[in-house]
């Protein structure tokens, strides 16, 4: 029997048990469920319904379903993501602990001079964040050199780390995110893919470009960072593209363009 389950956060488990039992699985794509959100009452039971008439008229509108290898491999790259992200959140802590008592903000907070700075400071808020810091570091250690042996022996990771700062836990979240470049028919379909195609709202003869929202969020990051991390690097096409734009447009909305040049390059 055809089983249809909607994506979410619990989705994987639930996949691969039906799996095991034969059963063929659909994963299908929430947003694009217009069917299910129009739905006057909102129950389990309704959306279930709901699906099983798309599964009969083969209107499932399905999401990619990678390995369960592939699928560990996101998770520890996305593992570290957070993780950094976190720590990152913490030295703004930090930084706002010291603005409070208007001391220098102007710090590199993962030298070691810093910290023991810091902790001379004797501020119990700092000492805490610096303690979490530490965990963290330990953590993050373990996640990257486990991401650095893989990258070793993974030939995509190795093309991309041809282009110049992009280092192997980037190429590494990059081919984890991407898996297979075949399901993208172009560039412009990985572009969205990654959430870095602007809104775009069209009334008679005018355009206008919104934001850029959806796509993958680690995807997105990652490219945004090896951008930056490129164009204030490296000299190249690149390059020379971010500083004609960023001559006449925003520096953040600059960087989005170039990090989805950069995606086309990639793919």
């Amino acid at each position: 029997g055809i089983v249809a389950i909607e994506a979410g956060d619990a989705w994987q488990p639930i996949y691969d048990w039906l799996d095991e039992k034969g059963f063929e699985v659909k994963l299908a794509d929430p947003h694009k469920l217009r069917i299910i959100a129009e739905v006057k009452i909102k129950t389990d039971c309704r959306d279930s319904e709901a699906l099983a008439d798309l599964v009969r008229a083969d209107l499932i509108p399905e999401v990619y379903v990678p390995t369960k290898d592939d699928r560990e491999l996101r998770d520890t790259v996305k593992r570290r993501t957070k993780l950094v992200m976190e720590r990152g959140n913490y030295f703004n802590r930090i930084k706002a602990e010291l603005r409070k008592r208007r001391h220098n903000t102007n710090l590199n907070l993962r030298l070691q001079k810093t910290k023991k700075k810091l902790k001379n400071l004797d501020i119990d808020a700092i000492n805490d964040y610096l303690e979490i810091v530490k965990t963290l570091n330990k953590r993050i250690g373990k996640l990257e050199k486990e991401i650095k042996e893989i990258s070793g022996e993974m030939k995509e990771a190795q093309i991309l780390m041809t282009i110049p700062y992009v280092g192997y836990f980037s190429a590494v979240t990059i081919v984890a995110e991407i898996v297979t470049i075949e399901r993208f028919p172009t560039p412009h379909h990985l572009c969205s893919y990654a959430g870095l195609v602007p809104e775009v709202n069209q009334s008679g003869s005018k355009t206008v470009y919104g934001s850029i929202k959806g796509g993958r969020p680690v995807l997105r990051w990652i490219l945004y960072q090896s951008a930056w991390n490129h164009v204030h690097h490296a000299e190249s096409h690149l390059t020379r593209f971010y500083e004609r734009l960023k001559q006449h447009k925003h520096q953040r909305l600059a960087m989005v363009a170039t990090a989805r040049k950069l995606t086309k390059v990639i793919y």
